[in-house]
């Protein structure tokens, strides 16, 4: 599942996510909306864009049994990308984004 406010951000992610993985993935406009998605669908990821990449409030990912393991941010602002995990996951880069989507 990918999350972000802007259009462009979000369709692009989606349809990159899609080549690489050969996966269908949904997409959200809001975090409230991908959240309630997330309890239905049961994404293993969820690639969320954010102005920072702080995780002050991705409870909303993680509160249900049924919602992701994996939940990536990618900050708006900067270049960085941050995996928050109910599970070990290598450090946070670009090569590891796929392999944290997959």
């Amino acid at each position: 599942m990918v999350v972000s406010k802007r259009p462009l951000v979000c369709d692009g992610l989606k349809r990159i996510i899609e080549e690489v993985t050969e996966t269908t993935v949904t997409a959200a406009r809001d975090e409230k909306t991908a959240s309630s998605l997330a309890v239905e669908l049961t994404p293993a990821v969820v690639v969320v864009e954010r102005p920072d990449i702080q995780a002050t409030d991705l409870d909303c990912f993680f509160a249900h049994e049924n919602h992701a393991v994996k939940v990536v941010v990618i900050g708006r602002n900067d270049d960085k990308i941050a995996v928050y995990s109910r599970l070990p996951v290598q450090a946070a880069t670009q090569e590891n984004l796929a392999k944290a989507i997959k």
